[in-house]
């Protein structure tokens, strides 16, 4: 159903000026007075002329009134308030149901069935929605304004502690810094590690060597340097790559090509700079795509529509965001569609039918596919089977020996015979007709393997029937 199937809202109730009699709760002995126990009278049902009495016009007017005011009620939005008479009467309101305080603004919902308590007097089984939930725009203002006993709940919920509460300072009541100079045994970063207890351990716990101990130089008790010329064959670092056996194999070994011993420039043995202005028509970094001659062009190439040259926002001209509160009712990617407010009808906007919703077999139900529809020749005969289990068989007979020929099926049938059909053809003339006299093999049983055939000429004028070889065509179904 669509926003658009909404029926029509009647602003007056029906016959509110017709004449109409209150119903009665019921009907009294003999009478044709509608009540709400009995409804209409059985004596109303009865022919006038077997002592029947019609039903009275104004219990038919009172009753379509009493339906229209409360359809007329529920068009304007009105939800009703709490009524004790008829809460007793329905034996108290169910789970769920609806209903608002005498201010005529706060509404309460009922959190059990057979709900008689009172919600304008606090009673049990009622939610207050209008003040029982946090506002976004209040930003927690309602634990406040529900004092401290609240806050420490709502904090405990939270699972955080009580220096949540806390500023940090360096005074009584305030909650200090990690490197705090009151923590006593940290470490003090203006101290330069010179505060830990002990150094060997402190390197110990860091994973280093005693090599971290010793200093870099060239007698004992010292570490070379990754330069030191003790180190025989080693690159020295002063002397820049200089020192190299083959400048050739090394550029090799760093994978560089022949373009690593050329110098940038504009001469012949140079190579040219990525904006260089020999370089015609290409665009330069540092004109930032400004110097593409038409940026429409520019676009089209890159596959850009005309949504490429606006801007986000909320006016004309701009682009929604994709979470703009502006798109109501949008169905959400990550749902998977199951936020579909019907599957029936998004089926049918689809253009989908009934079968969409079966799965493929061929059991009852399903939908068979073209595997279900299996077939294959043998010789002069052709097989098929259908979905539900039949088999079909079918083929030609062209030369039969001395009036006698036996067919096998391509696939015996394993359940029994239904039907065998035999259709002789030949051109005898006017003076004979054909026939096929069929005996099926074996002669009894469900798992029939083949059948025979004998082939006559009827003389049309009569006489006994001679044997002959008839071309005919033979059809079997089974299963």
């Amino acid at each position: 159903m669509n926003r658009a199937d909404a029926p029509a809202k009647q602003a007056v109730p029906f016959g509110v000026n017709g004449q109409r009699e209150a119903l009665l709760p019921t009907t009294p002995a003999g009478d044709n007075t509608a009540s709400y126990d009995a409804g209409f009278p059985p004596v109303t049902m009865i022919l006038k002329a077997a002592g029947g009495l019609p039903p009275k016009g104004q219990d038919m007017n009172q009753i379509l009134y009493e339906l229209s005011a409360l359809a007329r009620w529920l068009s304007a939005g009105a939800i009703n308030s709490y009524d004790a008479t008829f809460s007793t009467a329905i034996g108290g309101y169910p789970k769920g149901a609806v209903v608002i305080g005498t201010d005529g603004i706060t509404r309460y919902i009922s959190t059990v069935d057979s709900n008689v308590t009172n919600p304008n007097a606090s009673g049990a089984g009622w939610f207050n929605i209008s003040s029982g939930y946090l506002q976004t725009l209040n930003n927690l203002s309602e634990i406040q304004a529900a004092g401290t006993a609240a806050q420490a709940s709502a904090r405990t919920n939270l699972a955080l502690g009580n220096s949540a509460t806390l500023n940090t300072g360096t005074t009584a009541g305030t909650v200090a810094t990690g490197n705090d100079s009151r923590i006593t045994g940290s470490l003090q970063k203006g101290s330069n590690l010179a505060d830990v207890q002990s150094t060997a351990s402190s390197r110990d716990n860091l994973g280093l060597g005693n090599a971290a101990t010793k200093n870099v130089g060239t007698v004992a008790g010292t570490l070379a340097a990754a330069d030191d010329a003790r180190i025989v064959g080693a690159l020295q670092k002063g002397s820049n790559l200089a020192d190299v056996q083959s400048t050739a194999s090394s550029r090799d070994n760093l994978g560089l090509g022949n373009a690593a011993t050329k110098n940038v420039g504009t001469v012949a043995g140079t190579l040219a700079a990525a904006d260089d202005a020999r370089i015609v028509g290409a665009l330069q970094k540092g004109s930032n795509l400004a110097d593409v001659q038409s940026t429409a062009s520019s676009r089209d190439n890159l596959g850009l529509g005309n949504a490429a040259t606006k801007n986000v926002g909320t006016v004309a001209g701009t682009l929604a965001a994709a979470d703009d509160a502006r798109i109501v009712g949008a169905l959400q990617k990550g749902s998977n569609l199951a936020d579909l407010p019907s599957i029936s009808s998004s089926r049918t906007n689809l253009g989908l039918g009934s079968v969409a919703t079966l799965n493929s077999g061929t059991g009852a139900g399903n939908v068979p596919t073209m595997s279900s529809f299996t077939s294959g020749v043998s010789g002069s005969s052709n097989w098929q089977y259908l979905p539900s289990g039949m088999l079909m068989q079918y083929g030609y007979i062209d030369t039969m020996s001395a009036g006698l020929s036996t067919v096998v099926y391509p696939i015996p049938f394993p359940s029994g015979l239904r039907s065998l059909t035999l259709t002789p053809t030949g051109t005898l003339g006017a003076a004979s007709v054909n026939a096929v006299i069929p005996s099926l093999t074996p002669a009894a049983g469900t798992a029939l393997t083949a059948f025979s055939a004998s082939g006559y000429n009827i003389p049309a004028a009569g006489g006994a029937p001679v044997a002959a070889n008839i071309l005919f065509y033979w059809e079997a179904i089974g299963s």
